[in-house]
């Protein structure tokens, strides 16, 4: 009888032969399967080919890692038109068959995918024989998902859609990608959306009004310290470290825990919502007793429309430019690798795309550069 558990090096490792062989099933690819006996563990893939079920032999456990054993078996069970136990009748059949045994692997996290492929893939192509979709089909879909969706956006769903039509052919159920045909737009759409200097400080009398004192200093939070609105709503009260004026995020985007560096301005926020808080999070719900607030968008909107009043157009900034602001900000008083630090990038090529300089300051730079020659 299998013991069915998620293989890891480490589990592999640990699980020995004690009184007899010991049959481990993966949880990650169908029929992926481990047998510990007294003197080897080796790795077996079992599949069907035209109803009869087969075993094949993956490797030693001494000699492969669990992330390479999976990735042979992938491409064992996609040479076999019944590998993974269906006939791809459907596109749901291929995303839940080949498509989502290879993004578990391959990938880290694999919720953008799902999100994109259960709002947008499955409710228009899901139910669909492969044989049923064509070019026309697919530019229906484009221009219904343009209304609501940005080019890089459709540019995801077409890579995502390419790779389901790749598993189709892989697999010898179908001959033609048919997803080939969708085009990608590859229009750039990194955003530079920032206030000015001016601004600054009306923005913060703004928020300062706002009769919600939790959503205003989240807000607030995001701008003077560059944290993300969706992890900065998650901080803890014993996240926070008054002795080196630090906040320990244990989730962010990375996966990684990551601190958040606190100055002046930040601090009196933090210690505003220490005194205030009625539970364990820094910015506790008010709908929702033991919870942490959703995202601040009507106080985010008040905030826009005080601005307005006051001659400043901020309509086009979301709350997370907020982040882009303090971005920009900090590489004016440092370098461009001590902002990316402050901003937890992995890298300074995405820390570029967030500062953005004003058409005063590099005149200012500009005329440093005569003044040179003079």
């Amino acid at each position: 009888m299998y013991e069915v558990v998620k293989f890891s090096n480490t589990l592999i490792n640990k699980r020995e032969f004690i009184d007899k062989e010991v049959l481990l099933k993966d949880t990650e690819v169908p029929g992926l399967t481990c047998r510990i006996g007294k003197q080897s563990k080796t790795f077996y893939l079992r599949y069907s080919i035209k109803g009869k079920m087969k075993s094949k032999k993956m490797g030693n456990a001494l000699l492969h890692s669990v992330p390479q054993i999976r990735k042979k078996a992938l491409k064992q069970l996609l040479r076999n038109e019944d590998g993974f136990g269906a006939d791809f009748e459907t596109i749901n059949d291929i995303i839940d068959g080949p498509y989502l045994t290879d993004a578990r692997i391959n990938r880290k996290n694999i919720k953008p995918d799902l999100s994109r492929l259960n709002n947008h893939i499955r409710p228009f192509f899901g139910h669909l024989k492969y044989e049923q979709i064509n070019p026309p089909l697919i530019n229906q879909f484009i221009e219904k998902k343009l209304e609501t969706l940005s080019h890089s956006t459709v540019d995801r769903l077409s890579a995502i859609a390419r790779k389901i039509g790749r598993f189709a052919v892989e697999s010898g159920a179908h001959p033609v990608n048919i997803f080939i045909s969708w085009k990608q737009f590859n229009k750039d759409n990194t955003r530079t959306q920032t206030m000015r200097r001016e601004q600054l400080k009306p923005f913060i009398a703004c928020c300062l009004q706002d009769k919600n004192e939790v959503h205003r200093d989240v807000l607030m939070l995001c701008a003077t310290a560059g944290g993300r609105i969706g992890e900065v709503k998650r901080i803890k009260v014993q996240d926070v470290n008054f002795d080196n004026n630090t906040i320990v995020m244990p989730k962010t985007k990375s996966g990684k825990s990551q601190t958040l560096i606190l100055n002046s301005f930040s601090l009196e926020v933090i210690k505003r919502r220490v005194a205030a808080t009625s539970n364990e999070w820094l910015f506790p719900s008010n709908r929702k007793i033991g919870f942490h607030i959703h995202y601040p968008r009507c106080c985010w909107a008040r905030v826009q429309a005080r601005m307005l009043a006051l001659g400043y157009d901020i309509s086009d900034l979301r709350n997370h430019d907020l982040r882009r602001v303090f971005g920009s900000l900090a590489a004016q008083h440092s370098d461009v690798l001590t902002t990316s630090k402050l901003l937890h990038h992995g890298s300074v090529g995405v820390t570029m795309r967030y500062i953005s300089y004003q058409d005063e300051e590099l005149r200012e730079t500009s005329e440093a550069v005569a003044r040179a020659y003079r």
